[in-house]
């Protein structure tokens, strides 16, 4: 499967001014090395709208796995309809959840805690208790202007890909990114080797390239009041979680699949193979 290709970063010159992006190649394993970023825990979100006219559709977005029961981060304008006659959200009428990209198997999910002004939502997956791979989150505050991280989702309904993230303006709520972020990636985390530090909003349609993330730190509540996590300092050593993934010896079980995991809380990094 393709999992994912690379954006290059886009420069902040003079301010925020950004050079063209040019595109090389980089493998799920590289991309975990570099920010903890763990795709089988990344979710691709589909929505089943029907309009006030009865016109159907079924807009994408992105997601993230915050903890190994299935609770999803994710952005609230992501699992809302938009109707462009009225130029106005509505609850859709279903929303459904693939693990790991647009081919993989569905799962509904369900909505458990929604802030508008904030743009957070947490979902849960819907079916039988079992435990996924998680991303961990960390609240990081004040990243210096250039700081570079990797953002990741699923453009226009595509498989996923990653793109390099260099900060601008982080004062306000939402903070201002030289990114080339794409429909369908709202939602999508943004991280470093320390973890999750904030989702994919979007951008301004006249401004090429200059995007919005939504820090972590605005969902800490919701997250807490949801999934039971306590966001932590980015400064701080990270804690494996593990995913809920099992280490292994022999092969895996009917349905499971095996990964390599590499745990970064131990230097050096110690790979492992798991089942999920």
């Amino acid at each position: 499967m393709r999992w994912l290709r690379v954006v290059a970063a886009l420069s902040l010159l003079a301010g925020l001014h950004a050079a063209p992006a040019s595109r090389g190649g980089l493998g799920a394993q590289a991309l975990a090395q570099s920010v903890t970023m763990n795709p089988h825990a990344l979710v691709f979100i589909q929505l089943e709208c029907v309009d006030a006219l009865g016109i159907p559709s079924e807009p994408t977005g992105s997601g993230f796995i915050i903890e190994k029961s299935g609770y999803v981060a994710t952005a609230h304008h992501v699992v809302r309809c938009w109707d462009e006659k009225t130029r106005r959200s509505y609850a859709p009428k279903k929303i459904v959840a693939r693990r790991g990209g647009p081919s993989e198997q569905e799962r509904p999910a369900d909505i458990i805690k929604a802030s508008e002004d904030d743009d957070v939502a947490i979902l849960k997956l819907r079916g039988a208790p079992r435990t996924y791979p998680t991303l961990q989150v960390c609240s990081l505050r004040n990243p210096k202007l250039g700081t570079e991280f990797q953002g990741a989702g699923f453009p226009e309904g595509s498989e996923l890909q990653a793109v390099s993230v260099t900060f601008g303006n982080v004062t306000g709520r939402f903070w201002s990114v030289a990114a080339p972020f794409a429909a369908g990636m709202s939602g999508g985390p943004v991280a470093n080797q320390n973890g999750v530090i904030g989702l994919v909003k979007g951008g301004r349609q006249n401004v090429q390239a200059i995007r919005q993330m939504i820090p972590i730190h605005v969902a800490g509540n919701m997250i807490k009041d949801a999934a039971g996590i306590e966001l932590r300092d980015c400064e701080a050593k990270p804690v494996d979680r593990g995913g809920g993934t099992t280490v292994v010896a022999g092969p895996c079980k009917k349905g499971q699949q095996e990964i390599l995991f590499t745990d970064y809380s131990v230097i050096p990094p110690r790979t492992e193979k798991r089942c999920i």
